[in-house]
């Protein structure tokens, strides 16, 4: 048998199509290798790109938001600046509106475009603090868009239209004291008067004035003493007044015992012939004086010479010619770019620019030089000539701080009561008193009576009975208020806050926790008394003392248990201010202005008269007291402090300010805070 042979595979089969297939099979796999690494490097590749897209995406909306937030806070910056520049009436319209509007608040658009910036004043806002809602967006129609919402609240104070005082009177008018005034105070400022006009004393006693700054003639007739005294005229010293120092930009004169004891400096001529003087220095050059054209002798004051010193006799310092008695004219030191004159006193140090006149025998005891020469006989061995011409530095000039004309018109839209007649009806506007819907009101009375207490709505013809909304008495008094051709007239406590009457107004008795603003003049009566809202603080116009809620408290000032002294556009520092004029301030058509003090008055706050003061009697006011003269600067227009008054400024309540009642008409004088910011 023969065995059966395996069978063999055929060479070409495997020499070619397996080889071929094999080949084949490696390829695909490469290529698919390939595809692989290919579709990796291109996911890889893809991710790539995506991550810088969507880094790209992000950066650009991190970019958008930072951007939105930058626009938000620059229109809380447009609105502060748009606040600061309103004034008080500006200010008032905005809020009415505000206040009436949605309570998704009252928008205002800053700016257009890609970038959009927009405000939104909110009906929480009130007089001193506004409310706004700022949004700024970005990148408008783009998917980076993006908006940001600053939630903001703006402090506003209104300090223009109202006097920041220092001193204890600031005075735009003559002044005429007499009796006597005792001026109380923590500061040298504080003791101060500052005018700007004339100052005629007449047997008056001062104490505690340390200071005069007078613009005009300083004239002294009294044995009182004062500090010093600053005149850009002249000062005229009488019947034994002196001063510690003495600067005057003319001539600087006296009589009797009158005397300089420190320092008295003229930059024309001095004539003291008496004992006591310090140092008596004069320029006596015509060049370094001032006119001193009259402030009280007539209407057209510029053309008129004031009654000051007489034009010097002799130019330089005179220690003679004034004498009323022995001319014993004596100074510790005189210096003079002019002459010297002396009869039988003495001159421990002397520089004359000019002549040594010695008058009589008397042989006066002098030491040091003169530049001129030495006319006379007395012993000349401590004196010495050809000693030049001392320097003497000029006098400087007095300025008096002036405000804005005072216009009670331009505050009726701040008080909280403004009382006014139209036809034959007695009305009150009543703003920011709680418990009470901003608005015009009849004014009426319960009783019957020709006084008046309530008010009801002015849907009524009369207000008698009908349904009242509240009394404008304080505790639920009756027959407050009176008015008559001559004027409003309180002779019972009101309700606190701030009042405005647009007539004279005499205010009787009290105590009264107000401000009282009249358009015309106000006098005082009886044993008077009255706290300015920011003198009272929280415990007395938003309680009372014992801590008692008041139902109609003044909403302005007392703001979820904190006291605003910034309310009523500042007038909250003053208990009274009075005086006012239509369009454009002129002298001639103010109208009152004048406040008079009757005895036993005693006053917590600041005083304004757009016109002048009046005191008689004892009065004291515990603040400062401003006078504008708005009438003018005429002899028949002057303020006279009689009688005896006090000026205390001695501990005053932080309330009232550190000596300025703030408050006013807005515009460069407003001062506008951010006070908080939040994101929405």
């Amino acid at each position: 048998m023969v065995p059966t042979k395996s069978p063999l595979p055929k060479r070409s089969s495997i020499g070619v199509a397996g080889v071929w297939a094999a080949r084949r099979q490696r390829g695909a796999a490469t290529v698919l290798t390939a595809l692989l690494v290919g579709l990796a490097v291109m996911a890889s590749t893809f991710a790539v790109v995506q991550y810088v897209g969507t880094s790209q995406d992000q950066s650009v909306t991190t970019h958008a938001q930072t951007q939105a937030q930058m626009n938000a806070w620059l229109g809380a910056e447009v609105v502060r600046q748009y606040l600061a520049g309103l004034t008080v009436t500006q200010r008032d319209s905005l809020l009415t509106a505000v206040q009436a509007g949605p309570a998704a608040g009252t928008a205002l658009t800053l700016s257009t475009g890609s970038d959009i910036i927009l405000a939104k004043l909110m009906n929480s806002s009130s007089a001193s603090i506004f409310v706004a809602q700022i949004t700024g967006t970005t990148a408008v129609g783009s998917k980076a868009q993006s908006k940001v919402t600053l939630d903001v609240r703006y402090g506003v104070v209104y300090k223009s239209g109202l006097p920041d005082p220092t001193a204890a009177l600031t005075a735009g008018m003559n002044t005429n004291l007499s009796g006597s005034v005792n001026v109380k105070g923590d500061t040298s400022a504080q003791k101060t008067f500052s005018i700007d006009g004339d100052l005629f004393s007449s047997g008056y006693n001062a104490t505690g004035l340390e200071t005069l700054n007078v613009t005009g003639t300083v004239y002294l007739d009294s044995s009182s003493g004062y500090g010093t005294i600053n005149s850009n005229c002249d000062v005229v010293l009488t019947q034994g007044s002196f001063a510690l120092t003495v600067n005057a930009r003319r001539h600087i004169c006296g009589s009797g015992s009158s005397h300089v004891s420190t320092q008295a400096t003229a930059n024309g001529s001095i004539n003291l012939a008496t004992t006591g003087n310090g140092g008596l220095s004069a320029i006596g050059d015509t060049a370094f004086t001032d006119t001193c054209s009259a402030t009280g002798t007539a209407a057209n004051a510029a053309t008129n010479t004031a009654a000051t010193c007489a034009d010097p006799v002799n130019r330089g310092v005179d220690m003679y010619t004034s004498s009323n008695n022995a001319p014993n004219g004596s100074a510790t030191k005189v210096t003079t770019m002019a002459d010297v004159y002396i009869g039988s006193g003495s001159i421990d140090d002397l520089w004359a620019g000019g002549d040594l006149y010695v008058i009589g025998n008397s042989n006066p005891t002098i030491s040091g030089k003169v530049g001129g020469n030495i006319t006379g006989t007395f012993n000349k061995a401590n004196v010495t000539t050809g000693g030049g011409t001392p320097p003497i530095t000029p006098v400087s000039k007095v300025v008096v701080p002036t405000s804005t004309p005072f216009n009670a018109n331009d505050y009726r839209t701040s008080a909280n009561y403004a009382f006014h007649v139209s036809g034959t009806q007695l009305l009150v506007d009543v703003k920011n008193v709680n418990g009470v819907a901003n608005g015009t009101y009849l004014l009426g009375n319960a009783n019957g009576n020709a006084s008046y207490d309530n008010i009801c709505s002015t849907a009524n013809t009369t207000c008698n009975g009908q349904t009242l909304v509240m009394n404008v008495c304080a505790a639920g008094g009756n027959g407050c208020i009176t008015q008559s051709g001559t004027g409003w007239r309180v002779d019972k406590e009101l309700q606190p806050g701030v009042v405005w009457f647009d007539a004279d107004l005499t205010v009787n008795n009290g105590p009264y926790y107000n401000t009282f603003v009249t358009t015309g003049n106000v006098t005082t009566l009886g044993n008077h008394s009255v706290y300015a809202p920011n003198y009272a603080g929280y415990s007395g116009i938003c309680t009372t003392a014992g801590g008692t809620a008041i139902t109609n408290y003044p909403s302005n000032f007392c703001v979820n248990g904190a006291f605003v002294s910034s309310a009523a556009s500042g007038l909250g520092s003053y208990a009274y201010a009075a005086g006012s004029f239509t369009g454009t301030y002129a002298a001639a058509s103010y109208v009152g202005g004048n406040v008079t003090f009757a005895g036993g008055s005693t006053v917590y706050g600041y005083v304004l008269a757009g016109n002048g003061i009046t005191t008689a009697g004892n009065v004291t006011v515990h603040g400062y007291l401003v006078t504008q003269g708005l009438k003018g600067k005429q002899s028949g227009n002057a303020s006279s402090l009689d009688g005896s008054t006090v000026i205390d400024l001695t501990n005053l309540p932080s309330t009232l300010g550190g000596g300025g009642g703030g408050g006013g008409g807005g515009g460069s004088g407003t001062t506008v805070t951010i006070l908080s910011t939040r994101y929405l």
